[in-house]
């Protein structure tokens, strides 16, 4: 049977979404306004951080253990426990599960057909699905901080490929809503890629996806295709 890939963070739960309602929590608690500055200085020490974890740069505990620092350093603030606020932050959101459009309506068109695998470079997809009641339409769910690796290191895919009974390497497709982590482990694993891409973004790298889809209802028919 043909098998899926499928990131779970802003592919198919509403990460951004749940993590900037956190954050809000957090400037609150620490009387830091909730501006689209102070977001965006968020945005980008997050991001910077975790490309740095894409490469083997970093681990997810150095991210934690500065995160809060270099933002709070940023926007002028003082802090005396960076750890504490991290785990503040995590906590906020450790069980939200919003649900993207269409999310669930994906899941069920693709059920029937093909073996869908949830991968992620997190700790608590697992637990959020289940909160999201989708686990059931997985056929297995692989962390990177359950396996020792992430995306887009070759590693990350090979060992999930070490776990699925009768897997053909041939039989499978990756999609996901980042080109530097989904899109560029699929393809320098060597499997087709498709690049939710629902904001439209320019892609200025030399990453290219198989296919690109704007909405998540496009995959089944553009799956068909890329398998026949």
């Amino acid at each position: 049977m043909k098998k899926i890939f499928i990131d779970i963070d802003d592919t198919i739960l509403d990460f951004k979404k749940d993590s900037i309602e956190g954050l809000g929590k957090v400037y609150r608690q620490y009387h830091i306004p909730v501006t689209n500055e102070t977001i965006d200085v968020f945005k980008a020490v997050n991001q910077r951080l975790w490309k740095s974890y894409e490469l083997g740069e970093l681990d997810s505990e150095a991210i934690f253990n500065q995160r809060f620092g270099l933002i709070f350093e940023q926007l002028g603030f003082e802090i005396d426990d960076i750890r504490e606020v991290d785990d503040f932050y995590r906590q906020t959101h450790i069980d939200a599960y919003s649900v993207l459009p269409n999310a669930e309506a994906l899941l069920q068109a693709l059920f029937s057909d093909y073996k869908i695998y949830g991968v992620s470079n997190g700790k608590t997809g697992r637990r959020r699905l289940h909160q999201a009641q989708l686990s059931h339409f997985f056929d297995g769910i692989f962390l990177s901080e359950d396996m020792g690796y992430q995306k887009p290191q070759p590693q990350f895919f090979e060992y999930i490929a070490s776990k699925i009974p009768n897997y053909q390497k041939e039989q499978v497709i990756m999609i996901g809503d980042t080109l530097t982590s989904d899109i560029l482990g699929g393809n320098q694993y060597g499997i087709p890629t498709i690049w939710y891409n629902p904001e439209e973004l320019e892609n200025h790298t030399e990453i290219v996806p198989t296919r690109e889809v704007k909405q998540l209802m496009e995959i089944p028919a553009v799956l068909m295709q890329l398998f026949n």
